[in-house]
């Protein structure tokens, strides 16, 4: 039952159930604040009346169905416990099939290699008894959770050739997991798999000497092997752009060292050698540091420096030398040799 009630400020009737006009937007009073929307006790006792009886009402439905839906309700809860514990007793009796891969497999292998294979489960639980690895021919201790996969054959191909490995797994009841997905192995004959070059003893240089002068020429050689016997192909180069190199392409180079390449000192210069033998990964290489010298000049050696004179007090005194005798008539000039090989230079004395 909604009443009619007057706002205080604009005086309209509203309804008891806002709480602010809709008009003026004044705040509605309470019916029993005592103002003007004050409700008698006739009105007061109505709006009880009508309350009763909704409550008798929802009472009398209560007592009429209220037992068919309770009954409902613990029907549907019944059911969904029933379910959720036939769906646990199924995982626990029934678990899921085992997942099983292979590991150790390569996309390619050449003829006449060995693979080990090892097949692997995602269940920890479950024990499994027998492994039946195929194709069987090709398995060393088929039965067994780990293989050796042979590619060994009476049969001689000249082509490669595709070998899907498989693998069924059993339990102790009989149960058969076969693996999720099968292997491809490329097997390639020993003809059509390349070996790379080899240069077992490295570049060699004339003499044994890594220390050569400016001016001069060096000969260097390396022997490199390949095992299927292909065509080696040489290519040297040098670190130092002006040194050139004769019988490029060849093991055996000559190298020659212009006069000029250094001054003073020595230079550490690199010469690097690629050997391939036409495929794609038929790559070997060396490297070997030489030690220059400049041209007429002195070697770089380890051997010990003269012993300087003694120090007296932080200063060096010269070196006691014998007593000349005497001579009336002495030489006019010494003749003395330069470390460059130039001419004697005379030098007159005092």
């Amino acid at each position: 039952m909604t009443l009619q009630i007057h706002c205080g400020g604009c005086g309209k009737k509203i309804d008891s159930t806002l709480r602010y006009c809709n008009e003026c937007g004044t705040q509605v009073p309470r019916w029993d604040s005592g103002g003007p929307n004050s409700l008698s006790h006739d009105e007061l006792l109505v709006m009880i009346q009508s309350f009763v009886a909704k409550v008798r009402r929802v009472r009398g439905w209560v007592n009429t169905h209220g037992k068919f839906v309770i009954s409902v309700l613990l029907a549907i809860l019944s059911m969904l416990l029933s379910y959720m514990y036939y769906q646990r007793r199924e995982a626990r009796l029934h678990p899921p099939p085992p997942v099983i891969w292979i590991e150790g497999a390569k996309p390619e292998v050449p003829e006449g290699s060995n693979l080990r294979l090892t097949a692997k489960t995602s269940s920890h639980d479950l024990v499994l008894d027998k492994f039946d690895w195929s194709p069987p021919e090709m398995f060393d201790g088929n039965g067994q959770q780990s293989v050796t996969f042979t590619t060994d054959t009476k049969d001689r191909h000249t082509e490669s050739r595709t070998v899907w490995v498989g693998v069924i797994a059993t339990d102790k009841f009989g149960n058969a997991y076969p693996v999720t997905q099968q292997v491809p192995i490329k097997v390639v004959p020993m003809k059509q798999w390349n070996h790379k070059p080899d240069l077992p003893l490295g570049i060699h240089v004339e003499g044994s000497s890594s220390q050569i002068r400016a001016g001069t020429s060096v000969m260097l050689d390396a022997l490199a092997t390949d095992q299927d016997g292909d065509k080696l192909f040489y290519s040297w180069s040098v670190g130092e752009k002006r040194v050139q190199i004769e019988g490029e392409g060849n093991p055996t180079v000559t190298l020659r060292i212009p006069r000029d390449l250094i001054r003073s000192g020595f230079l550490l210069m690199e010469v690097d050698l690629v050997v391939k033998d036409g495929h794609e990964d038929g790559i070997c290489q060396d490297h070997k540091f030489l030690t220059v010298t400049r041209a007429g000049g002195a070697t770089v050696s380890r051997s010990r420096k003269a012993a300087s004179p003694p120090l007296t007090n932080g200063v060096q005194q010269p070196t006691p030398t014998a007593p000349a005798a005497p001579n009336s008539n002495p030489p006019a000039a010494v003749p003395q040799a330069t470390q460059s090989g130039a001419k004697p230079v005379e030098v007159s004395r005092p």
